[in-house]
């Protein structure tokens, strides 16, 4: 997946550690497979979201990539149009690789998803598995594949 995306005009970095909590790695330990729920957070600071009006949109499309995502109206400070902005996984899409912070430890994005836990608040669920080596190739392919699939900007 892209190492960056361009949201309302600011880039955002895709963020390549996850944080496991000590329940977390012993269900990765157990199971093989972890979900982990983390929030959304609104990434441009000059913008004042409205999430309780957010939806899903579940992606698939060569420009977009994968999903899914979020796409949330919001108000930018001293405005009075109203965009809405696409709010992608920070962590990327499946089959991305994610290191656990303060370790050696890799892990591969099985599924991402998209969880309404209150009226104005939002969970993403990563389904992480342990990396393997044999899941290079399929990364590779992924990546190349998102690359020539996208329309050209000419």
């Amino acid at each position: 997946m892209a190492h960056s995306y361009v949201i309302g005009g600011a880039r955002l970095y895709r963020r390549s550690l996850v944080r496991l909590s000590a329940a977390e790695r012993e269900s990765l330990a157990a199971d093989g497979l972890v979900v982990l729920r983390r929030p959304v957070e609104w990434p441009l600071p000059d913008a004042v979201p409205d999430f309780t009006r957010a939806f899903t949109d579940t992606g698939g499309t060569p420009i977009w990539g994968p999903g899914p995502y979020l796409k949330v109206p919001n108000r930018p400070a001293g405005e009075k149009y109203e965009p809405v902005n696409r709010v992608f996984c920070p962590w990327g899409y499946p089959p991305d690789r994610l290191r656990v912070a303060h370790s050696g430890v890799y892990l591969r994005l099985a599924a991402v998803a998209l969880d309404r836990t209150a009226p104005a608040a939002w969970d993403w669920l990563l389904t992480v598995l342990p990396w393997t080596p044999e899941d290079t190739a399929e990364w590779t392919r992924t990546r190349q594949d998102r690359r020539t699939s996208r329309p050209s900007s000419t």
